[in-house]
């Protein structure tokens, strides 16, 4: 076969049917090219007050200037730093604000007051106990332990050289009879 063009219809001329063709090719190609769709497959066109969410547009404004705010706040806090001399500022001197602490101060003033009066008043009071038949009592129960025990608790006094007691056993016994 040579390599000439074929014309599919018989032509009188193979190099003007060539032309021909090529020109009609052409044309039909920019008719392809240049054609829209019969069937429109694009979706419903939305709404415009759903194409302009205004909500998020507000949103989105107040959320840009909640950011620059803190922006600010964040670059002052860093020129003070830079601005400063270094030191640490972590004293922790607070001062205590109560709402009650003078009504406290009060009452524990009053009661200071109470307690020197109860003091004052148990300063004053005589004993109602009488000290002396307990102290006899104690010194004869002592005698009479140190008579029934192998080894007396008084005995490290009276090797040390003191006396046991401060009257004899003869005494006690005799005045604890006699009251």
């Amino acid at each position: 076969m040579s390599r000439g063009y074929q014309p599919i219809l018989p032509a009188a001329s193979r190099y003007l049917q060539e032309k021909w063709d090529k020109a009609a090719y052409r044309q039909h190609r920019s008719k392809v090219d240049s054609a829209s769709p019969a069937v429109d497959t694009q979706g419903p066109q939305p709404p415009s007050h759903l194409q302009l969410n205004l909500k998020r547009m507000q949103l989105d404004r107040e959320h840009q200037a909640v950011r620059e705010r803190d922006d600010c706040i964040r670059s002052a806090r860093l020129v003070a730093i830079v601005q400063s001399t270094g030191r640490v500022d972590n004293w922790n001197s607070y001062s205590v604000c109560s709402l009650s602490s003078e009504r406290r101060r009060r009452e524990l003033a009053q009661i200071g007051v109470e307690n020197q009066r109860l003091v004052g008043r148990l300063r004053q009071q005589q004993s109602e106990y009488a000290r002396e038949p307990w102290e006899r009592h104690w010194e004869r129960v002592e005698l009479i332990r140190n008579s029934i025990a192998r080894h007396p608790r008084s005995m490290r006094a009276l090797q040390a050289g003191q006396r046991a007691s401060p009257r004899s056993p003869e005494e006690i016994l005799w005045k604890d009879t006699q009251s």
